[in-house]
């Protein structure tokens, strides 16, 4: 007698997950650019390209819009460097 044939429903308890989450318009721009395999190069230029005034350009708006741009990279580095580390340690130390 096949037990593959038999189909239990474990599920069917337990109420439907709630995924409101996914509904976001972030989330859901996400989606539809993935779904159109659009690139996301844009969003990512945006804290990749730091370009610093031209050396006689004295207008601080422009110094502070290049100096929150790099604090940015900074930041954004920073935390992926710390996620990378600690999935590194999770996968040497899975306990």
């Amino acid at each position: 007698m096949s037990h593959a044939s038999q189909e239990k429903d474990y599920l069917k308890d337990f109420p439907t997950p709630s995924l409101s989450k996914l509904e976001s318009p972030l989330i859901q721009s996400e989606i539809e650019r993935v779904t159109n395999k659009a690139s996301g190069q844009a969003f990512i230029d945006t804290y990749t390209e730091v370009k610093a005034p031209a050396e006689d350009e004295t207008d601080i708006k422009k110094w502070r819009e290049s100096l929150d741009k790099a604090s940015i990279n900074f930041t954004v580095a920073e935390q992926r460097y710390v996620s990378l580390n600690s999935s590194y340690a999770r996968a040497l130390h899975p306990d």
